[in-house]
């Protein structure tokens, strides 16, 4: 008896779709015949790698059936029992024509059973039949999803398949543009520019917008456009921003769609200049300058002085002799490496001038003796 049903039971030899779509006629579909409690996994399908015969790294053989009653399922292909058999992808759109060998358990039950999504695009025929050519049954695979079989005198199926020449469209991608990976901004405020290649936004879907791995929180999370992506506030340091394609459910593909880029943002603060200044002291001819400078920014400084007489220092607190009294105009230069600022202090010094000399002699009596007392002052 044969039964034509949409639900599999028991055995099942289920054809599953697994595409790997480089170019036209590069598809495989898988087998899965299972019956008393094994499986064996079929391959059939075309690739532009392989040929009509056998492939080494490409096909599989199968053993031997084992000797009845026992289940067993093979390819059948060229005279030869394969697990896995993958023709020429070479432009040949002619019906190709595999064999199913079965081997029947002590039930007498198959159930054959198929995913046929995206097989249309793929395949413009896929029959399978009775070894008679379609006289007891022809099933169209593209349609139908499932066959059971209880007869073992069906042993022997064909598998028809015509393939197409589609080309499956190119995979959706999005791309950062600017900034650059890498890049350093001199701002926390800037734009994210993007491109996507074949995806709609937003009838498709739309945008996810990461930063450090967190929805955007310096600006908008889901973008429904290609505009560039404002950004404002992002703070001093690394981060990596990340846009996600998403489908119109809010959903990531999977694998995920995605461009990742790693920026540094260094705000460049001004540079405030210092404040030059310095107080004096000054004992005869020597003075000792006390250095008063500051830097808002914090920055370390470099001083400068000129003292009016034609000599100079680079010291913080100089002490400077001068070789006659007067006024000198002195200048302290105080930089930060940029930007500088000067400031000025006239410094009067004075000689000390010639020691006095003189000597006062005082004469003393009492008694019968005198005793002169010379004090007095000299250089001597």
């Amino acid at each position: 008896m044969i039964k034509n049903t949409l639900k599999p039971t028991l055995v099942t030899l289920a054809f599953l779709m697994a595409t790997s779509w480089i170019t036209a006629q590069d598809f495989s579909f898988g087998v899965d015949a299972t019956g008393d409690g094994s499986t064996y996994t079929m391959t059939a399908g075309f690739s532009p790698n392989a040929t009509d015969g056998y492939d080494d790294g490409i096909d599989s053989y199968a053993p031997p059936a084992p000797p009845p009653p026992a289940f067993d399922a093979a390819l059948g292909w060229g005279g030869d029992r394969y697990y896995t058999q993958i023709l020429a992808g070479d432009g040949d759109l002619s019906e190709h024509v595999y064999d199913i060998s079965l081997a029947y358990a002590s039930d007498n039950l198959i159930t054959i059973s198929w995913d046929n999504t995206g097989w249309s695009d793929l395949m413009s025929s896929c029959w399978l039949q009775d070894s008679f050519g379609g006289v007891m049954f022809n099933v169209d695979m593209l349609t139908a999803t499932s066959l059971e079989l209880t007869n073992p005198a069906f042993n022997l199926l064909k598998l028809k398949v015509t393939p197409t020449d589609y080309s499956p469209p190119a995979d959706p991608s999005v791309s950062i543009t600017s900034p650059a990976d890498g890049e350093t901004l001199a701002s926390g405020d800037f734009n994210v520019e993007y491109s996507v290649e074949n995806f709609g936004i937003p009838d498709d879907g739309h945008v996810h917008v990461f930063v450090d791995g967190a929805a955007n929180s310096y600006g908008s999370y889901m973008v429904y456009s290609t505009d560039p992506i404002e950004l404002t506030g992002v703070p001093d340091g690394d981060h990596s921003i990340m846009l996600q394609l998403v489908d119109t459910s809010h959903q990531p593909f999977d694998p995920s769609i995605e461009s990742t880029v790693n920026v540094t943002v260094a705000v460049d603060v001004p540079n405030t200049a210092p404040e030059a200044g310095f107080t004096w002291t000054a004992d005869d001819l020597t003075v000792m300058f006390t250095n008063t400078s500051t830097d808002e920014d914090g920055d370390a400084l470099t001083y400068s002085w000129e003292f009016g007489d034609g000599n100079s220092s680079m010291d913080e607190n100089p002490i400077h002799t001068y070789d006659a009294a007067g006024s000198y105009a002195v200048s302290l230069t105080a930089s930060d490496g940029e930007l500088t600022d000067n400031a000025y202090e006239e410094v009067t010094v004075s000689d000390p001038g010639d020691m006095p000399e003189f000597a006062v002699t005082i004469n003393t009596a009492g008694g019968t003796s005198n005793y002169p007392l010379t004090i007095g002052v000299s250089p001597d």
